[in-house]
């Protein structure tokens, strides 16, 4: 028997699960034995993907680019729109372009983990206080209520990514973590 390290025991159990396949066709198969088999076959090829892209510091950056794009795209929108570039979604009103450049400034400082701790539970605030104010999908009817229940998902699962955010900044080890500022 191949050591379970090597990729000759990868090819091997490949061809004892494809060979499962077809040798057992229209026959009742031994699913516990497959299951069994097809994870032990999961979990060895999973070893064998490229360290780079399990990397915790990439997936902790890629996952706060993600996040923070929602926040720099409506702020982008919102100030574009109040500029006259765009059509005027949004009427320029100092409390929206306040709110803009609020969300604006949060979203950058999230990409470049910044305060992530602080941001994320300001922006977590306000978007719990926004879903229950601004989304209020038990006043609605038909497909408004399942638009409005959708944007209130929307903003309370934002609020769980926030404070996950902040929680793995918080716990990571220090190497993966964001750099923290000076004034902490």
């Amino acid at each position: 028997m191949r050591s379970p390290h090597s990729r000759h025991w990868l090819n091997d159990n490949f061809n004892r699960l494809t060979d499962i396949f077809v040798t057992r066709a229209g026959k009742r198969m031994e699913t516990h034995k497959l299951l069994g088999l097809r994870a032990e076959f999961l979990y060895q090829f999973i070893r064998f993907i490229p360290s780079p892209v399990m990397n915790p510091r990439i997936l902790f950056v890629a996952a706060r680019v993600a996040l923070a794009s929602v926040f720099i795209g409506l702020g982008l929108e919102r100030l574009l729109s109040a500029a006259g570039v765009l059509d005027g979604r949004f009427p320029p009103t100092l409390p929206g372009l306040l709110f803009a450049g609020f969300e604006l400034a949060a979203g950058t400082a999230i990409i470049f983990g910044w305060q992530l701790q602080r941001v994320g539970l300001l922006l977590a605030v306000f978007l719990a206080v926004d879903a229950f104010t601004a989304h209020t999908f038990w006043k609605r009817e038909g497909i408004q209520q399942h638009m409005e229940l959708l944007n209130f998902l929307l903003n309370i699962s934002a609020v769980g990514w926030l404070l996950l955010v902040g929680w793995m900044d918080a716990n990571l080890p220090r190497k993966t973590r964001a750099p923290q500022s000076s004034n902490r």
